[in-house]
């Protein structure tokens, strides 16, 4: 019969003499290990209940032999292969969370300046062409090198200015009042009342005969709705080609008065000056924009002109 606790003995002697080689240092540590408890296990057995058999007891032991030298086997295969065995220490190391880069926060948008007094740089700028309670509003717009502006009109800095052959200009007077003779316009008495809506200062405009007013056409500008009507100024109040009309109060010819401008309203340029005027609505605001020009405006100047209007912003 062969003898089980013999042969294990010789088993881990071998063992224990292949792991004191230098080559198996790293593993010898953790096979010691096992092998003391294996060893320790065999030398328990009589303390064990009395209802297991011997035979059972050889099996066991033999068992506990065998797991040893295979756990041996895993760790040099493992050390071979040049992995780490982890065995019978702490388990993976807990992934450190990724970190992700802070997002960077888009600059903000600078508030465009509000539009001085004379020459404007290349650039954006703003109008508040209302009074109050709607001196809120804004209208932003954007031009090229070459314009100046006085008060809340935009003009030529240089030519082709804004009088006839083929000046130019872009008012924003907010909202008028009309006058029953652009002429004899001085004090309000002849100040014609026109109520809020758009539509009621087309009509307004239609109603009166010391001008020429085209039929209304609809219009949107900056997101808003409203009507274009196209006045032509008379020729017969000048005295040349020029704004000077000296029949009229204060030699000028004041097609209406502006809530914002108070008296001082805005007056023709000269005979034949044209005003394609837009009335808008903005929110049950009506906000009146002019683009004045002659017959002998030039395309590419009209074309400066409606590059400004389509860069317009408006803001309630």
């Amino acid at each position: 019969m062969t003898d089980f606790k013999t042969s294990d003995r010789d088993v881990n002697r071998a063992i224990r003499s292949w792991l004191h080689e230098d080559r198996h240092e790293d593993a010898s540590r953790i096979a010691g290990a096992v092998l003391d408890h294996v060893e320790a296990a065999q030398g328990r057995r009589a303390g064990w209940p009395a209802w297991r058999t011997p035979t059972m007891n050889r099996f066991l032991t033999f068992g506990l032999g065998a797991a040893a030298v295979v756990v041996i086997g895993v760790l040099l295969g493992a050390q071979l292969l040049g992995e780490p065995t982890n065995l019978g220490g702490p388990g993976d190391p807990t992934p450190t969370p990724s970190v992700a880069e802070p997002t960077e926060l888009p600059s903000p948008i600078p508030t465009p300046p509000p539009a001085p007094d004379g020459d404007l740089e290349a650039g954006t700028y703003v109008f508040h062409p209302m009074p109050e309670p709607n001196d809120s509003l804004t209208v932003t717009f954007t031009v090229a090198e070459g314009w100046q502006t006085f008060d809340t009109v935009l003009m030529p800095s240089g030519d082709p200015g804004t009088g006839p052959p083929g000046g130019m200009a872009i008012l924003f007077p907010g909202d008028v009042s009309t006058l029953n003779d652009p002429c004899n316009w001085r004090g309000t008495a002849d100040d014609v009342s026109v109520l809020p809506a758009v539509d009621d200062l087309v009509n307004a405009l239609l109603a009166q005969t010391a001008y020429e007013v085209s039929e209304p056409v609809d219009v949107t500008i900056a997101g808003y709705s409203g009507k274009r009507v196209d006045i032509v100024v008379p020729t017969d109040p000048f005295e040349g080609q020029d704004s000077d009309a000296p029949e009229c109060d204060r030699g000028v010819f004041q097609l209406w008065n502006t809530a914002a401008w108070g008296e001082d309203g805005i007056y023709a340029q000269g005979p034949a000056d044209r005003w394609h005027t837009n009335i808008l609505d903005v929110d049950g605001t009506r906000l009146v924009i002019v683009t004045r020009d002659f017959a002998g405006t030039s395309s590419a100047d009209r074309a400066e002109m409606d590059a400004i209007i389509d860069s317009l912003v408006i803001q309630p």
